[in-house]
């Protein structure tokens, strides 16, 4: 009888201890979130690599991005609003 009521008790402490199997499932499913979060960031990264390379390189591109953020214009050119 004691020798079943120590088993037991182990088992419980490793199911339910700090470094139990819960916790261990906890740390897993923690550490894949973390991963996927990494891996999103990287993609992002990349992006933003070939954006920055894409203008750095494509007088097209400058144009384009100054148009669009600061608003500016060519001469001779019609600025048509729409609200």
């Amino acid at each position: 009888m004691p020798l079943l009521v120590s088993l037991v008790l182990l088992v419980l402490m490793g199911v339910f201890s700090r470094r139990g199997l819960l916790d261990l499932r906890r740390m897993t499913r923690q550490n894949q979130e973390l991963q996927l979060r990494l891996d999103q960031a990287t993609e992002q990264r990349q992006l933003l690599q070939r954006q920055l390379e894409t203008f750095k390189t494509n007088p097209m591109e400058q144009e384009r991005m100054v148009r669009q953020s600061l608003g500016y214009v060519r001469k001779n050119e019609t600025v048509v609003e729409f609200d």
